[in-house]
């Protein structure tokens, strides 16, 4: 699957002629201009991962609060994100295999600039095919040369929050970080349908609720 991608990375350089950084290492960290047009936020694989990513996109959201703030998130993820306050679209995919048009569906939302918390092979492809302008990931991969702004960011051997990481992603190139955070604007079908669970599984709402979550 790896030397499927690099070939079709290849083909696509060779058949777009746009240039790329040749430099993976390069380090550009300087914020790019983002106060009109669309921002579209990368975080495409897990519901618990994506969760996490929300503070990111509140500060995101406040940061920049003239310009529309796209999530892309997985499919089970999605329905939730899309009732966080501050997100006005979720794009629901993931980056497990490549999706012909999903970056002419981005092309197609004038993003200015993609924050990518989950830099992966097929998300850095995605987006350079795209053509969004300011493409934002970390710089310790060999396809890092896709993205034109990199951040000097590892998870590995991190003693580090996942949302700690994610908001000195940010914070790197100058967005400013909001303590504060929203509450879901669930509606109200949902909630009812919960409370309904939920009492029948004999947990009731006036009472303290615990969730643990032993893989985290």
């Amino acid at each position: 699957a790896a030397g499927g991608w690099v070939e079709e990375l290849k083909r696509t350089i060779a058949e777009s002629g746009w240039k790329v950084s040749l430099n993976p290492h390069q380090q550009l960290t300087h914020l790019p201009p983002d106060n009109r047009n669309s921002i579209l936020l990368v975080r495409n694989d897990r519901l618990g991962d994506a969760l996490l990513a929300l503070p990111a996109a509140w500060s995101l959201h406040r940061h920049f609060p003239e310009s529309r703030l796209i999530l892309w998130a997985s499919p089970s993820a999605a329905p939730l994100v899309a009732c966080f306050e501050g997100i006005d679209r979720v794009i629901a995919g993931t980056d497990r295999e490549s999706d012909p048009n999903l970056h002419n569906e981005l092309a197609g939302l004038s993003v200015q600039s993609a924050y990518c918390l989950r830099p992966t092979l097929q998300n850095a492809i995605t987006l350079w095919k795209a053509r969004i302008p300011n493409r934002i990931g970390t710089s310790r991969r060999w396809f890092s040369f896709l993205f034109t702004h990199r951040i000097n960011l590892t998870r590995r051997h991190s003693n580090h929050h996942e949302t700690d990481l994610n908001l000195d992603f940010l914070a790197s190139i100058g967005v400013k970080i909001t303590t504060d955070f929203p509450q879901f604007n669930l509606p109200e079908l949902v909630r009812m349908q919960v409370n309904g669970i939920l009492s029948a599984a004999g947990v009731f709402s006036d009472k303290p609720l615990i969730l643990i979550h032993p893989g985290s």
